[in-house]
């Protein structure tokens, strides 16, 4: 019962969370990013206070892999989404947020 009230608790705090940081912060397993520009991020960790751990899929030969992502990049909360793996760990989905610029 404690992790079932521990987990919708995480799950409600991720109705709050603004930036990238926010939700990495909750500590679910993963938290997969997408940043403006398409590419996707596995992110674990903060680190120095200010930065988030992350782990860069589909990085082109000769690129770093693991990146560090400022903590504070704006998040779509309408493009949130969470899945299970095979092991029935939470991952998180989240895209950074895109204003248009007028």
């Amino acid at each position: 019962m404690r992790f079932y009230m521990a987990e919708k608790e995480a799950f409600d705090e991720l109705g709050a969370c603004e930036t990238l940081g926010d939700v990495v912060r909750i500590g679910f397993n993963r938290v997969d990013f997408k940043d403006k520009n398409g590419d996707w991020y596995e992110c674990y960790d903060i680190t120095e206070s200010k930065w988030v751990i992350g782990y860069k899929r589909n990085a082109s030969a000769g690129e770093d892999k693991h990146v560090k992502l400022p903590i504070d990049i704006e998040i779509d909360q309408f493009e949130t989404a969470l899945d299970r793996d095979e092991d029935q760990y939470t991952i998180v989905s989240v895209e950074e947020l895109v204003r248009d610029e007028e």
